[in-house]
Protein backbone atom coordinates (compact mmCIF):
# COMPACT_ATOMS: atom_id res chain seq x y z
CA UNK A 1 0.00 0.00 0.00
CA UNK A 2 2.77 2.54 1.10
CA UNK A 3 4.40 2.29 -3.04
CA UNK A 4 0.34 3.22 -3.96
CA UNK A 5 -0.01 6.53 -2.58
CA UNK A 6 -1.62 5.88 0.78
CA UNK A 7 0.70 7.94 2.74
CA UNK A 8 -0.54 11.07 4.59
CA UNK A 9 0.82 13.53 6.93
CA UNK A 10 -0.39 15.40 9.61
CA UNK A 11 0.41 18.50 11.46
CA UNK A 12 -1.43 19.67 14.22
CA UNK A 13 -0.91 23.55 15.19
CA UNK A 14 -2.23 25.35 18.52
CA UNK A 15 -2.93 29.14 17.77
CA UNK A 16 -1.16 31.37 20.98
CA UNK A 17 -3.89 32.72 23.16
CA UNK A 18 -5.62 35.83 21.42
CA UNK A 19 -3.48 35.01 18.28
CA UNK A 20 -5.89 32.92 16.63
CA UNK A 21 -6.86 35.86 14.01
CA UNK A 22 -3.32 36.58 13.45
CA UNK A 23 -2.55 32.56 12.64
CA UNK A 24 -5.35 32.09 10.26
CA UNK A 25 -4.27 35.29 8.11
CA UNK A 26 -0.38 33.97 8.43
CA UNK A 27 -1.59 30.22 7.57
CA UNK A 28 -3.17 31.85 4.08
CA UNK A 29 0.06 34.24 3.30
CA UNK A 30 1.92 30.46 4.02
CA UNK A 31 -0.07 29.16 1.63
CA UNK A 32 0.11 31.92 -1.03
CA UNK A 33 4.13 30.79 -0.92
CA UNK A 34 3.40 27.73 -1.66
CA UNK A 35 1.37 28.55 -4.81
CA UNK A 36 4.12 30.99 -5.69
CA UNK A 37 6.61 28.09 -5.78
CA UNK A 38 3.94 25.56 -7.70
CA UNK A 39 3.47 23.06 -4.58
CA UNK A 40 1.40 20.68 -6.92
CA UNK A 41 0.72 18.69 -3.31
CA UNK A 42 -2.81 18.96 -1.91
CA UNK A 43 -3.59 20.16 1.30
CA UNK A 44 -6.56 19.95 3.39
CA UNK A 45 -7.11 22.35 6.65
CA UNK A 46 -9.72 22.15 9.37
CA UNK A 47 -10.27 23.16 12.90
CA UNK A 48 -11.23 21.31 15.47
CA UNK A 49 -14.44 21.88 17.16
CA UNK A 50 -15.33 19.83 19.68
CA UNK A 51 -13.46 17.85 22.48
CA UNK A 52 -10.16 19.21 24.35
CA UNK A 53 -8.38 20.33 21.68
CA UNK A 54 -11.29 22.38 20.50
CA UNK A 55 -9.51 25.50 18.61
CA UNK A 56 -6.60 23.84 17.37
CA UNK A 57 -5.95 23.06 13.69
CA UNK A 58 -5.15 20.48 11.53
CA UNK A 59 -3.40 20.08 7.97
CA UNK A 60 -3.22 16.93 5.93
CA UNK A 61 -1.34 16.23 2.74
CA UNK A 62 -2.65 12.66 1.63
CA UNK A 63 -1.98 9.89 -1.15
CA UNK A 64 1.60 9.69 -1.71
CA UNK A 65 4.31 7.50 -1.44
CA UNK A 66 7.27 7.92 1.10
CA UNK A 67 10.06 8.59 -1.49
CA UNK A 68 7.32 11.48 -2.15
CA UNK A 69 8.60 13.17 0.85
CA UNK A 70 11.98 13.59 -0.35
CA UNK A 71 10.93 15.45 -3.02
CA UNK A 72 8.84 18.55 -1.12
CA UNK A 73 8.52 21.89 -2.86
CA UNK A 74 11.91 24.08 -1.34
CA UNK A 75 11.67 23.01 2.08
CA UNK A 76 14.16 25.63 3.19
CA UNK A 77 12.09 27.89 1.83
CA UNK A 78 8.78 26.18 3.29
CA UNK A 79 10.70 26.70 6.63
CA UNK A 80 11.64 30.27 6.47
CA UNK A 81 8.06 31.29 4.96
CA UNK A 82 6.59 28.97 7.94
CA UNK A 83 9.08 31.07 10.82
CA UNK A 84 7.66 34.38 9.15
CA UNK A 85 4.02 34.02 9.19
CA UNK A 86 2.65 30.98 11.07
CA UNK A 87 5.41 30.30 14.11
CA UNK A 88 4.97 33.96 15.56
CA UNK A 89 1.39 33.11 16.17
CA UNK A 90 0.67 29.54 17.24
CA UNK A 91 2.82 26.69 18.27
CA UNK A 92 3.13 24.02 16.29
CA UNK A 93 2.61 20.53 17.88
CA UNK A 94 3.14 17.65 16.07
CA UNK A 95 3.79 15.57 12.84
CA UNK A 96 2.55 12.45 12.27
CA UNK A 97 2.51 10.05 9.04
CA UNK A 98 -0.92 7.72 8.48
CA UNK A 99 -1.29 4.44 5.81
CA UNK A 100 -4.64 4.28 4.44
CA UNK A 101 -5.71 0.84 4.92
CA UNK A 102 -7.26 -1.54 2.08
CA UNK A 103 -10.99 -1.48 3.20
CA UNK A 104 -10.70 2.46 3.84
CA UNK A 105 -12.72 4.68 0.84
CA UNK A 106 -10.54 6.70 -1.11
CA UNK A 107 -8.87 9.55 0.40
CA UNK A 108 -10.44 12.34 -2.24
CA UNK A 109 -11.85 15.98 -2.55
CA UNK A 110 -15.06 14.80 -2.91
CA UNK A 111 -14.97 13.58 0.91
CA UNK A 112 -12.21 15.46 2.36
CA UNK A 113 -13.59 18.55 1.60
CA UNK A 114 -17.05 17.91 3.03
CA UNK A 115 -18.31 20.67 5.54
CA UNK A 116 -17.57 18.49 8.37
CA UNK A 117 -15.55 15.23 9.59
CA UNK A 118 -15.94 13.73 12.64
CA UNK A 119 -12.90 11.88 13.63
CA UNK A 120 -12.76 9.29 15.53
CA UNK A 121 -9.36 8.25 17.03
CA UNK A 122 -8.96 4.06 17.80
CA UNK A 123 -6.74 2.82 20.14
CA UNK A 124 -6.12 -1.15 19.95
CA UNK A 125 -3.91 -3.68 21.39
CA UNK A 126 -3.24 -5.90 18.27
CA UNK A 127 -3.31 -4.11 14.81
CA UNK A 128 -4.26 -7.00 12.61
CA UNK A 129 -7.27 -7.73 14.91
CA UNK A 130 -7.85 -4.19 15.22
CA UNK A 131 -8.03 -3.95 11.72
CA UNK A 132 -10.21 -6.36 11.21
CA UNK A 133 -12.97 -5.07 13.62
CA UNK A 134 -13.17 -2.16 12.10
CA UNK A 135 -13.50 -3.54 8.50
CA UNK A 136 -16.25 -5.75 10.17
CA UNK A 137 -17.70 -2.65 11.90
CA UNK A 138 -18.44 -0.61 9.16
CA UNK A 139 -19.80 -3.38 7.01
CA UNK A 140 -22.03 -4.02 9.83
CA UNK A 141 -23.08 -0.28 10.07
CA UNK A 142 -23.53 -0.61 6.23
CA UNK A 143 -26.24 -2.70 6.48
CA UNK A 144 -28.67 -0.20 7.64
CA UNK A 145 -27.01 2.99 6.74
CA UNK A 146 -24.80 4.92 4.32
CA UNK A 147 -22.26 6.54 5.28
CA UNK A 148 -18.28 6.85 3.75
CA UNK A 149 -15.25 6.13 6.08
CA UNK A 150 -11.63 7.01 5.43
CA UNK A 151 -9.67 4.70 7.29
CA UNK A 152 -5.59 5.09 8.33
CA UNK A 153 -3.36 3.77 9.95
CA UNK A 154 -0.57 5.82 11.98
CA UNK A 155 2.38 4.41 10.97
CA UNK A 156 5.09 6.92 12.26
CA UNK A 157 5.11 10.14 14.82
CA UNK A 158 2.43 8.75 16.82
CA UNK A 159 1.10 5.68 18.36
CA UNK A 160 1.31 3.15 16.20
CA UNK A 161 -1.36 1.11 17.95
CA UNK A 162 -3.59 3.42 16.57
CA UNK A 163 -6.53 4.30 13.72
CA UNK A 164 -7.69 7.35 12.25
CA UNK A 165 -11.69 7.41 11.11
CA UNK A 166 -12.56 9.94 9.11
CA UNK A 167 -16.64 10.30 8.62
CA UNK A 168 -17.49 12.68 5.87
CA UNK A 169 -20.63 14.74 7.01
CA UNK A 170 -22.51 17.11 5.65
CA UNK A 171 -23.73 19.11 8.82
CA UNK A 172 -24.22 18.38 12.89
CA UNK A 173 -27.19 16.99 12.02
CA UNK A 174 -25.64 14.27 9.93
CA UNK A 175 -23.93 13.23 13.24
CA UNK A 176 -26.81 11.88 14.66
CA UNK A 177 -26.43 8.82 12.27
CA UNK A 178 -23.03 8.13 12.61
CA UNK A 179 -23.08 7.99 16.97
CA UNK A 180 -23.62 4.47 16.96
CA UNK A 181 -21.12 3.43 15.38
CA UNK A 182 -18.59 3.43 18.19
CA UNK A 183 -20.75 0.88 19.86
CA UNK A 184 -20.29 -1.59 16.98
CA UNK A 185 -16.76 -1.57 18.00
CA UNK A 186 -17.08 -3.44 21.32
CA UNK A 187 -15.57 -7.09 21.78
CA UNK A 188 -14.97 -9.29 24.46
CA UNK A 189 -11.26 -9.15 23.73
CA UNK A 190 -10.32 -6.02 25.08
CA UNK A 191 -8.70 -5.64 21.23
CA UNK A 192 -10.39 -1.71 21.20
CA UNK A 193 -8.15 -0.32 23.81
CA UNK A 194 -9.97 3.19 23.64
CA UNK A 195 -12.18 5.29 21.31
CA UNK A 196 -11.66 9.42 20.95
CA UNK A 197 -14.22 11.23 18.68
CA UNK A 198 -13.72 15.24 17.52
CA UNK A 199 -15.60 16.85 14.53
CA UNK A 200 -13.36 18.98 12.28
CA UNK A 201 -14.58 22.00 10.39
CA UNK A 202 -13.16 22.31 6.57
CA UNK A 203 -11.87 25.54 5.81
CA UNK A 204 -11.56 26.04 2.57
CA UNK A 205 -9.66 29.40 2.72
CA UNK A 206 -6.67 27.43 4.36
CA UNK A 207 -6.78 24.58 1.73
CA UNK A 208 -5.03 24.72 -1.53
CA UNK A 209 -5.11 22.15 -4.78
CA UNK A 210 -8.13 20.49 -3.33
CA UNK A 211 -11.46 21.63 -5.93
Amino acid sequence: MAQNHSIAHFSVWNPKPGQADAFEAGYKQHLLWHKANNDTWNWYGWYIISGTRTGQFIDVTVNHTWDDFNHSVNPAGDGADNQLHTEPFADYLRAFKVSLTPFSDAADKRLLAAKMLRMLTIDVSDINRGAKLIEKAIADFRTTASSNFIVYRVVDGGNVMQFIILVPLNSIADMEKTTTFPASLSDSANIITGITSETLLFKPAMSINVN
